[in-house]
């Protein structure tokens, strides 16, 4: 994955600041890369999953009340995606409301659109709720000016210097 950084066990243990620092982003947002696609969120999930379960997942959206029709329109039709949106720093008020609409929105396609899937894709959940997790931080940065965002690594912990796909 080109976008993260293999680091040791070792060496891991030096990467996060504390302290002060910390401190100082502790009302920002502060995530992984974000990474711009040539096409849509919706084409970019269908070129590694099933883009019926992106349509299903668009539709429990707004029937959950998360989302108003502009709101979906932008997500559909989104170009940029955080990868792992959950790895970073997120205010508390943030996380809570963010968290709460993910509740919301799973809760509507469990129960109505939810299909068990074989191998990669039995992981449809954790996929969807990635896209629309990084959407609703993109949204917050966009309705709140680029600053409160700052823009970190993603650096995966493993034996192995490269980092691919989990299957």
């Amino acid at each position: 994955m080109p976008y993260a950084y293999a680091s040791n066990p070792e060496d891991a243990a030096h990467l996060y600041r504390s302290g002060p620092c910390s401190e100082s982003l502790a009302t920002r947002l502060l995530t992984g890369p974000a990474l711009r696609h040539q096409r849509t969120i919706a084409f970019e999930y269908s070129s590694s999953h099933l883009v019926e379960d992106f349509a299903a997942f668009a539709a429990a959206c707004p029937m959950s009340g998360a989302l108003d029709p502009p709101g979906i329109s932008r997500f559909i039709n989104c170009n940029v995606l955080i990868p792992s949106p959950s790895l970073g720093q997120i205010p508390t008020p943030l996380f809570l409301d963010v968290m709460d609409t993910l509740r919301l929105v799973w809760t509507v396609f469990a129960r109505h659109f939810l299909m068990a899937r074989e191998g990669y894709q039995r992981r449809v959940g954790g996929f969807l709720l990635e896209r629309l997790h990084s959407f609703l931080l993109l949204e917050h940065v966009r309705a709140r000016g680029v600053t409160t965002r700052i823009a970190g690594n993603l650096i995966v912990v493993s034996e192995s210097h490269v980092i691919g796909r989990t299957e």
